[in-house]
């Protein structure tokens, strides 16, 4: 075993099959090393741009599938522009978050990468904003969401994609209604014209993210670590 991990073997292997080891290596971690540390407000502004970019991208490739009758693809690229959109409100929230906080980034860029929790948020997003600016009540309100929903588009997205064994059947995605498709799509455009909305309004511009960075960064927001943890608090709780 030692040998199959050892890096002149996997030079000489890599060699054998025509590939380059070193830049194999470099992109493996380049692509692969997750981030934790704090990021500026401008580059926190340009992220939530591209997020939006891609999400419409993504909601507009998802409608040229459905004319062509492809639902279970269509209906997999929705909850994927539902996944980008929710790293828009993920993003929002590092812009509020104290610099100081590495618990807190932690938490943050975790969620960044979590299908189920960008999920989650892409549910937030639908709300209405008065209660989004209070983050307090989106904290404890999200985690209900979490509970309903983690997970679940997450699965959806990927039996859209693959043959998979459910219950003893098999799935075929082929099978996907058209109606499920409808579905997909139309939460996915609440969620996106909500957005394109805020975005035109210049809530997601820097000076904006600043404001939300003075006000909220110096507030205490109970941090628990994980999803599960924050609704097991919750639910102790009531």
């Amino acid at each position: 075993m030692g040998k199959l991990t050892d890096e002149k073997f996997l030079i000489e292997f890599s060699k054998l099959l025509g590939l380059d080891y070193a830049k194999l290596k470099e992109t493996r971690e380049r692509i692969f090393k997750r981030r934790n540390d704090p990021i500026d407000i401008p580059t926190i502004a340009r992220g939530i741009e591209l997020c939006l970019c891609n999400a419409k991208d993504l909601y507009e490739e998802a409608l040229i599938l459905f004319d062509k009758a492809k639902y279970a693809r269509c209906i997999s690229l929705s909850i994927v522009c539902e996944e980008e959109i929710g790293k828009i409100a993920i993003l929002r929230r590092m812009a509020q978050t104290s610099r100081k906080d590495k618990h807190q980034w932690h938490l943050l860029w975790t969620w960044f990468y979590n299908h189920a929790v960008k999920g989650t948020w892409a549910d937030v997003a639908k709300f209405p904003e008065e209660l989004k600016s209070n983050p307090f009540f989106l904290q404890d309100f999200s985690i209900w969401c979490y509970e309903i929903t983690g997970g679940v588009a997450d699965k959806y997205r990927q039996i859209c994609l693959y043959v998979d064994r459910i219950q003893n059947e098999w799935n075929d995605p082929r099978s996907s209604k058209i109606e499920d498709a409808q579905l997909a799509i139309c939460s996915a455009k609440k969620a996106l014209d909500k957005e394109i909305a805020m975005h035109k309004a210049g809530f997601y511009a820097e000076k904006c993210l600043r404001i939300y960075h003075e006000v909220y960064s110096e507030l205490k927001i109970e941090n628990c670590g994980s999803y599960e943890e924050m609704m097991e608090k919750c639910l102790a709780g009531c």
